[in-house]
């Protein structure tokens, strides 16, 4: 009798573990929701294919490419190099198929995980689980950057190059759009004379304080939530320093044809304009200086110890496996 109930209480815990709903804690402040990468998604994954409801706001998962050709899946972000590797994966690796149409600009085209496992579009997601272990004999590449290199390359590239006007509408762009809200402090306008990365960062601190929620993808982090739960410990951390030999490890493993012109990822944030005497320390030069001057200094000319320390508050999993990635193997 006492093994019948063993027995049962075995059957019981299993069937309990199988059906009970993980919640993922994260921060209000990267928590979405986000039209574009939140994902009504299941996930199973584990020895008793636990199960989390749905995926992230901005999930790390939903930035997969899989090649189930050769059994491979690799995860980017934002700002890490994902123009680069969504052209490779496109031209040389042909993700999506020889007759697949694909935009000209690869920042127009999402790459879910689930591309070939419950299809390709966003909207078939809804209701759909994506069963992990399938995954579990494919090599896993994630290609990371500094939190703060990261930060700093969105502000050059959305921000000082894209400013050449007096007013925020002519920053054409998404991101620029989406985030001057949060910029503002419900004021009315908002003066470019205020914006510098000093300003732009310390206003992210504050609404990561307050309880507001990040506005765009391109400031999530790398390491979400459920990234961090299901696949953070299969996967191999590339720092973006290595992208251009990483593709070309991938080249030769796979036997690619090398093209005349192959994807090279060049770090557009580490350009060094002309000397000024405002040019130190960036950090703290606005948006009307940089227009004035034409000066784009060093990344390292944007480092502050006060600001990388709100920087590290927010981004603590993107700097732990940043630290990981510099221990790692070569590939």
């Amino acid at each position: 009798m006492k093994s019948i109930y063993r027995l049962y209480d075995q059957i019981k815990n299993a069937v309990l573990k199988r059906v009970e709903v993980e919640e993922l804690p994260t921060d209000y402040f990267f928590s979405g929701p986000n039209s574009i990468s939140n994902y009504n998604l299941q996930v199973r994954y584990g020895a008793n294919d636990r199960k989390i409801h749905k995926l992230s706001a901005f999930s790390r998962l939903g930035y997969g490419a899989v090649d189930e050709h050769r059994k491979l899946i690799i995860f980017s972000s934002l700002k890490a190099g994902s123009t680069t590797l969504k052209r490779f994966l496109f031209d040389e690796l042909n993700v999506l198929g020889p007759d697949a149409a694909v935009t000209a600009n690869p920042h127009f085209t999402k790459l879910p995980l689930i591309i070939n496992q419950v299809g390709r579009e966003n909207a078939d997601l809804h209701g759909k689980v994506l069963y992990w272990n399938h995954f579990k004999h494919y090599p896993k590449y994630l290609i990371i950057r500094e939190p703060y290199e990261r930060l700093v390359s969105f502000f050059t590239e959305k921000f000082i190059r894209n400013q050449g006007a007096r007013d925020f509408h002519y920053l054409k762009s998404d991101a620029v759009a989406n985030l001057i809200p949060l910029l503002k402090r419900n004021q009315e306008p908002l003066n470019l004379n205020q914006v510098s990365f000093e300003y732009f960062v310390r206003r992210l601190f504050e609404a990561f304080q307050n309880g507001e929620k990040l506005p765009d993808e391109h400031l999530s982090r790398q390491i979400t939530a459920d990234f961090k739960r299901v696949a953070l410990d299969q996967v191999h951390l590339v720092p973006l320093p290595q992208l251009n030999a990483f593709l070309e490890y991938l080249r030769n493993r796979f036997k690619l044809t090398r093209p005349e012109e192959p994807q090279l990822h060049l770090n557009k944030s580490q350009t060094t304009g002309k000397k000024s005497a405002k040019s130190l320390p960036a950090y703290s030069l606005s948006l009307s200086d940089f227009a004035t001057t034409k000066v784009l200094p060093s990344v390292a000319s944007f480092h502050a110890p006060h600001l990388e320390k709100m920087v590290r508050q927010m981004y603590t999993d993107d700097y732990e496996a940043w630290a990981k990635a510099q221990e790692g193997r070569q590939f």
